[in-house]
């Protein structure tokens, strides 16, 4: 399949954008401390890759994304360090309310695996498998940082709905992306019937000249 690496831009939906879906969690350790602008709040080798399914809501499309836990003074958030969407609605929105710098993406899914792949060829393709048949209800609130030309952006968002623990098996994982320091199972987190709120972004000032490697 064919993408645009820069598709037309397009208009999208304002803030807040609400949606309900699936949401697949790996958790993961990268080769080399991760870089950002912001400061690391835990290891500097914690990466979390996120696949997620919007359904129904404002947009509905799908997402790949890899990101950690960085702060900027008091705040706490999710730095995105890239990601892929397979709606050019989706992706302009990204970039221009929340200045997450989103890219095209092709997701092909099989079962419980998904095979991700842009322009350039493929990205990543992953399966995940339930541990457990009983879900916990969760509800969690967190932050999400962006940048949108120099400027730091924070965004509150929530999620809920049912939880259960798992494992991710990585069978591909191109050089594009952060090194990994192993790619056998990994524990994973899986929300199912997951409701998704995230709101406009609250300007923080400037993002920092010189980016972070590790703390």
């Amino acid at each position: 399949m064919s993408l645009p690496t820069e598709p037309p831009l397009t208009s999208y939906p304002p803030a807040p954008w609400h949606a309900s879906g699936q949401i697949w969690c790996a958790l993961l350790t990268s080769r080399s401390p991760l870089k950002s602008p912001l400061t690391t709040c835990l290891i500097p080798h914690t990466l979390a890759a996120l696949l997620i399914r919007y359904q129904e809501g404002a947009l509905r499309y799908d997402e790949f994304a890899l990101v950690s836990v960085q702060r900027r003074g008091h705040r706490i958030g999710l730095w995105t360090h890239c990601i892929w969407v397979d709606s050019a609605t989706a992706l302009w929105g990204g970039r221009q309310i929340w200045g997450i710098p989103k890219q095209m993406a092709h997701f092909t899914w099989t079962n419980n695996t998904v095979a991700v792949s842009d322009a350039d060829g493929p990205l990543a393709e992953l399966s995940f498998t339930p541990r457990v048949s009983v879900h916990t209800p969760f509800v969690v609130r967190f932050n999400a940082f962006g940048q949108r030309d120099r400027a730091l952006l924070l965004a509150s968002s929530q999620a809920s709905g049912r939880l259960r623990p798992g494992r991710a098996t990585i069978t591909q994982w191109v050089d594009r992306l952060p090194a990994l320091a192993h790619t056998r199972q990994r524990l994973a987190l899986i929300a199912e019937s997951a409701k998704i709120a995230v709101h406009r972004p609250r300007h923080l000032g400037h993002v920092p000249t010189e980016p972070h490697s590790g703390v």
